[in-house]
């Protein structure tokens, strides 16, 4: 059977891929994200120009593995969300997690997860759309909401944890909301002439 590589250090997206029973090696060839986010205005933008962004972002982490591998396919993906004209990425430090989440309260929230596949000289990728809506988030939630490691790395987007109980509307969330929809991936690598089934 040929190789699956996951280009992602994302051990979300390794738990999918390990859930659905699929053999993968994590291979890394980072680019540089600071540079690109800083290339791409993120404030008064369309919903639209977001989902092109996070396209663009699944698709240059894939390029260095072009030519380069040649015994398998690869796996990369990003995820952005999307609210009320501002594309919001991962925040890192608290901080900037309360800054996000004060502003998603009482909001609906669009979660952009970009999917893209590399074999065998074809490259095929696709956006999934998921939305949430968040009800007006309390200032002691807001402190268990940062508290929380896992926010840090979510952007916008994560409806796990203190959050939970303020969620009063969301479509199309399982998987893609953790970074990776397998059905996807799986359609994705038909499509490029992937060889074998997973």
């Amino acid at each position: 059977m040929k190789k699956i590589y996951l280009g992602s250090g994302s051990i979300y997206r390794a738990k999918i891929l390990e859930e659905n029973g699929i053999a993968f090696q994590v291979k890394l060839m980072p680019i540089d994200e600071d540079a690109l986010n800083q290339s791409v205005k993120h404030t008064g933008v369309s919903k639209r120009f977001a989902k092109k962004y996070g396209k663009m972002l699944a698709i240059e982490k894939l390029k260095p593995f072009v030519g380069v591998i040649q015994d398998g396919a690869v796996i990369t993906a990003d995820s952005v969300a999307w609210c009320d004209g501002v594309i919001l990425e991962k925040p890192i430090t608290k901080e900037k997690c309360r800054e996000q989440h004060e502003f998603i309260s009482g909001k609906k929230t669009y979660a952009l997860t970009s999917h893209a596949v590399y074999y065998n000289g074809q490259v095929a990728s696709f956006v999934k759309k998921s939305l949430v809506g968040i009800e007006k988030l309390p200032s002691n939630v807001l402190d268990e909401i940062c508290n929380e490691p896992e926010t840090l790395f979510c952007a916008g987007y994560r409806t796990g944890g203190a959050i939970r109980n303020y969620v009063w509307w969301e479509k199309g969330h399982g998987n893609n909301i953790r970074g990776l929809d397998i059905g996807i991936v799986r359609r994705l690598l038909k499509k490029v002439g992937f060889p074998d089934k997973i």
